[in-house]
């Protein structure tokens, strides 16, 4: 019983970390977005970086997942 509770509660942790993570991405990618759209960059700069973040971004929230 005592390893159901302690599972339980590191669940929890991973779950907090996980959810802090995402939106620390949700506001990295928004302020990227908001950079892009005020320099003086080429549409095809900006959608490369739009994409690099976005698959950076994807496969480090499926590896979160995957360790949860």
């Amino acid at each position: 019983m005592l390893n159901v509770v302690a599972l339980q509660a590191e669940t929890q942790k991973l779950n907090s970390q996980k959810q802090y993570f995402e939106h620390a991405i949700a506001k990295l990618e928004k302020d990227l977005r908001d950079a892009i759209d005020s320099a003086d960059t080429t549409d095809r700069d900006a959608k490369y970086a739009l994409l690099y973040l976005f698959v950076r971004t994807t496969y480090c929230t499926d590896t979160l997942r995957v360790t949860v």
